[in-house]
This record gives C-alpha cells, sequence and structure tokens, in this order.
C-alpha cells in the first residue's frame, strides 16, 4: 500500500473541507442580514472572537440610526430557540419606534458585557442600553479578562481558525419546535454559585454596573425572570436563589441606572423552560422595558 499517497490524499481531502467550510463562513457572514433583531448565535466562538463578530453585527445594524436602545445580555435576551421575528427586541422595537441592537450573546457573561460596553462607549448613536443578569451569570466569569477588544473588524483569524462558524450562523434563525407551552425541561447547566461567595465575580459584576452609569443616557438592569417552580422541581435552592437575586438588586441600587426585579414577576406560561422565554414572555418583557424607557 502506497502510504505516502494515501496520507497526501488525506491531507488533500481535509484541506478542501477546511476551505469549503471557511467559505460558506465567509459568505454566510456577508449575507446574514443586519436588519433582524439579534446578531448571530456565535457560542461555540471564544470570547476574543465572537465579540468581535457581534459587534460587526452591531456596527451595521447602528448604520445612518440615532437614539437606539444596545441590548447586551445572554440568551435569554438573545431568544434561545425562539425564532428572530418573535423575540423582545423585535416587540420592543414595534412599540417604541426606535432601532434596537440585540448584541447578546448566548452563554453571555460578564467578559462578554464589559468588552462590548468598551468597545461602544462614547458611540453617540446609542441612547439606552438595556442588560440582564441572574446567578448563573456567577458560572463561567473566571476566563480571561481582556483589556481590550482590537479592531471590531478582526473577523479573518476566527475564519482561518473557526470555520465551524458556518453552523452558529445556520443556527442563529431557529425557529421552536412544538408548542410553546411550559414543559419541565432538565437543564444542564449547574446549581449557580452563590454570588456572595464569589468575590471576583461581585467585582466584575460592579463593573459592568460602572460601566452602565458611565456610559449615559438610560441604562437599565434586568433581574431575569426565573421560573422558580421549575427550579424547585429540580432541586435548586430557592431560597438561596431568591437571596442572590436580592443581592443582585441590592448592589444594582448603589448605582446610578434603572434596577428592574424581574425574577418572579413572570407566569409558568410564559416560560419554554427555567429561564428561557416563550414568545408570551418575550411580549411582555418588551412591555415592561417600554415602559421603563418611557420614564
Amino acid at each position: 500500500m502506497d502510504y505516502k499517497r494515501y496520507a497526501l490524499w488525506l491531507l488533500g481531502a481535509f484541506v478542501a473541507a477546511w476551505m469549503s467550510l471557511t467559505a460558506v463562513s465567509v459568505g454566510a457572514y456577508y449575507l446574514y442580514p443586519h436588519y433582524i433583531g439579534r446578531a448571530a448565535n456565535v457560542r461555540i466562538i471564544p470570547t476574543y472572537f465572537r465579540l468581535a463578530m457581534v459587534l460587526d453585527f452591531a456596527e451595521r445594524r447602528l448604520d445612518g440610526r440615532r437614539d437606539a436602545i444596545f441590548i447586551v445580555g445572554d440568551s435569554q435576551l438573545y431568544g434561545w430557540s425562539q425564532n428572530w421575528r418573535q423575540t423582545f427586541s423585535v416587540f420592543l422595537e414595534e412599540i417604541t419606534g426606535r432601532p434596537v441592537v440585540n448584541a447578546s450573546v448566548v452563554d453571555g457573561r460578564f467578559n462578554d458585557v464589559l468588552l462590548m460596553l468598551a468597545a461602544m462607549k462614547g458611540d453617540d448613536r446609542i441612547r439606552s442600553i438595556v442588560y440582564n443578569v441572574d446567578p448563573w451569570h456567577f458560572w463561567g466569569s473566571e476566563g480571561p479578562d481582556f483589556k481590550r477588544l482590537g479592531e471590531k473588524r478582526a473577523w479573518l483569524p476566527l475564519f482561518l481558525v473557526s470555520p465551524s462558524l458556518a453552523f452558529s450562523f445556520l443556527t442563529s434563525l431557529e425557529t421552536p419546535s412544538g408548542p410553546q407551552s411550559f414543559q419541565f425541561v432538565r437543564q444542564q447547566s449547574q446549581q449557580p454559585k452563590d454570588v456572595r461567595q464569589s468575590p471576583l465575580h461581585v467585582q466584575k459584576y460592579r463593573r459592568v454596573l460602572n460601566a452602565l452609569q458611565s456610559a449615559g443616557g438610560d441604562s437599565i438592569v434586568l433581574i431575569s425572570p426565573q421560573e422558580m417552580g421549575a427550579l424547585s422541581y429540580y432541586n435548586y435552592d430557592i431560597e438561596r436563589m431568591r437571596a442572590d437575586n436580592a443581592f443582585l438588586l441590592t448592589t444594582c441600587r448603589e448605582y446610578q441606572v434603572t434596577c428592574i426585579d424581574l425574577s418572579e414577576r413572570f407566569a409558568r406560561g410564559q416560560f419554554q423552560d427555567i429561564i428561557h422565554l416563550n414568545t408570551k414572555g418575550h411580549r411582555a418583557l418588551a412591555g415592561q422595558l417600554a415602559e421603563a424607557l418611557r420614564r
């Protein structure tokens, strides 16, 4: 057997597949519609690169617009498993008549938010910023604390190291399957850390609040909706969850931002699992935010 020829054939097939995926990624990047209410799902992309992609989307979305509402948060504000037309950012734009830029990141944490706020600081096209936080944010925030993002359009290295971005774009327009009534869905996430015993994470949370306070304009911090009945069903420590939510709210009120506790304001029929909202929930969230922005 000619092992050398076989090895060369495998190498050629690998390079061809890699280049094909890269081409699809580049094409998807340029074809991704910037008029929709949220950036692409970049969950599987490393923090530094995924923020470059999301911020590039934000730049295109903001082009020629003023008085914008900038959304930074996690999968709840992103609208996980919701068709983008059925997310609160689309409903909020309809209610307020203002452009909404949803730069939320699935599994987004403090590092993601700090990078985005630093990159968009001083942008006079943005008048309002909305950010959500919950005890789960104290998981996964131990990564590198980048001092700067660098070029917002530094997307080329991403394609060289991660052609799987094509998958991210292809899953960004997902439509939920089946009825959108609440069902108990077992979550893979662990019980959140006790936020009061996580000084590094509390410090990062305070840095986010300080950045929002310094941004000027209207800054709104949401304590995320949580379906406590489902959390109890899966043996989460509900009293500790409530204590942690109270701590997040109390800390928020130390800063000159608008703090809204939504942790227990939504009914089971507005959730699709323990934390992610369905279409009814997204409509209710848009209404709550529109009211807060009018004050």
